[in-house]
């Protein structure tokens, strides 16, 4: 992929036949590109192009372009590249040709083509325009590789009586010079430079007031994709780090993927049974004195038999059913006034998990299990197995219209989860809370079709998933069991009116932009609109939950009288509305045959995720043998992997479920199927406990189905 390093800009309104520029140094087989503007003194007639030389390289003219009232202004670009330039300016020379004022903007490039003489294989295209107003667009066609390739281009504008204007980047753009020389009662102009991490197929420029332009646009093309000699070692390693994400974290993330037998080792146990919601059904069952004990204290689990301490895989330890329930607790809890609690005492103390105490372990003691991800290869015939388990929609028919399917995915554990709502106007602590928990579960999955051997070359992706809160925006995608996340699928850069080329690669790299808290993947930045609740969403700013039904609506189904009271109650609203209305609401519930509120009581609108607004504004986490790109200032590499031994225990990341007791069984019936989060009173939907880890293979196919009934995916 393209990289973008500004070298210099700067400006002169002196009459001159030549100007120097401060001195710069490119780098070994860059491609370096100067955009020049350049002023006649009036009524002398059309500039002629300047000529550019300086730090042992030759500089060859791309584009020229007239503008200005008396075409006496002139906008060049030239290109550069060498295998050794030296230090030192560049000099901009117009021969015997006086000029009235000059700017200047220089840039480099690099991973770039380096065919050609003087950077002419980098070059794919290139366009220029001129325009009487207060916007110019350019178009360029289609580029051939938009996720590597990279787009630059500089706008000139004559300042009539020397007014400012300043110039703002097109969509997809950013800055990277603005020069403005202007003289007294002279002349003026402004030169403006911007660059795009991708190759885009139209380029813009605006300003305030009315100002005659032109503007020249380049796409960089970037350095061809050389095949890497075929890898070694086990075949699901090879394979996962071939295609090992790229994720781009927004500045302000206090949780990263982390090693999930490392959280067990840290974790308590509990047992729970129903209702889970009740701090009375933790730690033994009904009428055990208080405070409750957990199963296994903090510490002392372990996910091997082999290490001491208690087993994970003990069968009364992973006993689960829908009235007998197990989960991992770390960081204790809080009540509404943010107040931790270590345990489970009388009285409704444990209403929230303590994220703040999971965060301060993780940049402590269990600081070296970040950075880690987990991965799991499902082949041919064990898909297919899965797939006939579910019949509407028939997910068998899906895998045998593909072929030789497997499908490669990447767990991503994170230690906690934060997600509010209210959007700003709610700052109450249970907008804040309404759906934040320890233990977050979150997948890429990509959809891979081979020839039959099986070897890690083999395999071409045909689709890819990522998870997170549902889009607001419909795409193919499916929730998990307890409808709390979505995967959403998508062709493996395909692109469609609908849908661009994506996901952005780097090699065979895939990039994903985590959102702040919910750790939704997406493959753009910036903000990203949701709608993550189905049948049952907030209201009263996370006070209680509206129910799915009102009566006459579907045959969604509805909670009962206990779950509004249980969130009535929780919010503090009893006192607030008075017994008699609740008694009301409640005659009303029974004489309707169902669970509402009443219909004035609007749903919260869900806080938008929150995903960086470009590649490496926050942390980055990337493949060890991936070089870091100069954008990306805080880069971490991913830690994972196979049979590192670290005080007498083993951790890997390749998933085996026979041997490792963590993960449920395909039939559910084995390995741990509790949650991964402690559990919290007064919260029956659930939102505020920890998930479950979800299976990642359904919700694929079930995306993948609903692209091919919606037409949004094609077979």
């Amino acid at each position: 992929m393209v990289a973008r390093n500004p070298l210099t800009s700067g400006s002169s309104i002196n009459n001159a036949l030549s100007y120097p520029t401060a001195s710069i140094t490119p780098a070994p087989h860059s491609l370096v590109l100067a955009f020049v503007v350049s002023f006649r003194p009036a009524l002398q007639g059309t500039p002629s192009p300047p000529i550019l030389s300086g730090n042992g390289l030759v500089w060859r003219q791309i584009q020229t372009v007239l503008g200005g009232t008396q075409a006496n202004r002139r906008l060049t670009c030239f290109r550069a590249m060498g295998p050794a330039p030296t230090a030192g300016p560049v000099t901009v020379d117009f021969g015997d040709q006086l000029q009235d004022l000059c700017a200047w903007s220089i840039v480099e490039f690099t991973d770039v083509d380096t065919g050609g003489t003087a950077g002419a294989g980098a070059i794919a295209q290139s366009q220029v325009g001129t325009s009487p107003g207060s916007t110019v667009t350019l178009t360029l066609t289609p580029s051939a590789d938009p996720t590597r390739n990279a787009t630059a281009g500089a706008v000139m504008i004559e300042l009539v009586n020397n007014v400012a204007r300043q110039v703002t980047p097109g969509a997809g753009f950013s800055e990277i010079h603005e020069e403005m020389p202007r003289q007294n009662l002279g002349q003026g102009a402004t030169l403006q430079t911007q660059a795009a991490t991708t190759g885009l197929a139209a380029a813009e420029w605006s300003w305030a007031g009315t100002e005659d332009a032109a503007a020249i646009v380049v796409e960089v093309k970037a350095a061809p994709v050389t095949a890497p000699p075929p890898p070694q070692g086990d075949p699901k390693e090879v394979l996962a780090r071939r295609f090992e994400p790229v994720l781009f974290f927004h500045p302000d993330e206090a949780f990263f993927p982390s090693d999930a037998k490392r959280y067990v080792e840290a974790a308590q146990l509990w047992t729970a049974t129903a209702p889970f919601d009740s701090a009375g059904r933790w730690g033994g069952p009904p009428g055990t004195p208080f405070p409750r004990q957990p199963e296994v204290p903090a510490g002392q689990l372990r996910g091997l038999a082999t290490e001491g301490g208690t087993y994970l895989g003990d069968p009364t330890l992973l006993a689960a059913g829908p009235n007998d329930e197990r989960f991992l607790a770390l960081g204790g809890w809080k009540d509404k006034d943010e107040v931790h609690h270590t345990g489970v005492f009388p009285g409704k103390v444990n209403v929230y998990a303590d994220r703040g105490e999971i965060a301060d372990r993780y940049s402590t003691d269990l600081e070296p299990s970040r950075y880690w991800y987990h991965t799991e290869f499902i082949d041919t015939g064990r898909l297919t197995r899965l797939a006939t388990r579910v019949t509407t929609p028939n997910l068998s028919r899906i895998v045998a219209r593909l072929n030789n399917p497997a499908l490669l995915c990447y767990y991503l554990f994170f230690p906690a989860h934060e997600e509010s709502v209210g959007d700003g106007a709610c700052p109450n602590i249970e907008a804040k809370e309404v759906g934040g928990h320890a233990g977050d579960w979150q997948c890429i999955a990509l959809l891979l079709e081979g020839d039959g051997t099986g070897t890690p070359e083999s395999f071409t992706p045909k689709f890819f998933g990522h998870t997170g809160l549902r889009p607001a925006t419909p795409r193919p995608h499916a929730f998990d069991g307890e409808e709390r996340t979505v995967m959403k699928v998508e062709a493996w850069r395909a692109g469609s009116p609908a849908a661009p080329i994506q996901p952005q690669v780097i090699g065979d790299h895939p990039r994903f932009y985590v959102a702040r808290g919910s750790h939704s993947l997406y493959t753009a930045p910036g903000q990203h609109a949701v709608s993550p609740y189905p049948h049952s969403e907030p209201s009263q700013c996370g006070r209680f939950d509206t129910p799915p039904t009102l009566p006459g609506g579907d045959s969604s189904p509805t909670p009962p009288v206990g779950v509004i009271m249980a969130k009535l109650v929780a919010g503090g609203l009893l006192n607030a509305f008075g017994v008699g209305l609740i008694a009301a609401w409640i005659e009303l519930v029974g004489s309707a045959g169902g669970a509402f509120l009443p219909e004035d009581a609007p749903g919260d609108p869900p806080d938008p995720d929150q995903a960086p607004t470009a590649a490496g504004e926050g942390r980055t986490v990337k493949p060890a043998n991936l070089p870091a790109s100069y954008e990306w200032t805080d880069v971490q590499d991913w830690r994972s992997q196979e049979g590192l031994v670290s005080n007498g225990r083993t951790y890997g990341f390749l998933v085996d479920r026979a041997t490792q007791v963590w993960w449920p069984s395909d039939d559910l019936q084995d390995g741990f199927r509790g949650r991964w989060g402690q559990r919290v009173i007064d919260d029956p939907v659930p939102r505020r406990c920890g998930s479950k880890f979800p299976e990642y293979w359904k919700m694929f196919l079930t995306a993948v189905a609903d692209g091919d009934a919606t037409g949004m995916l094609t077979l």
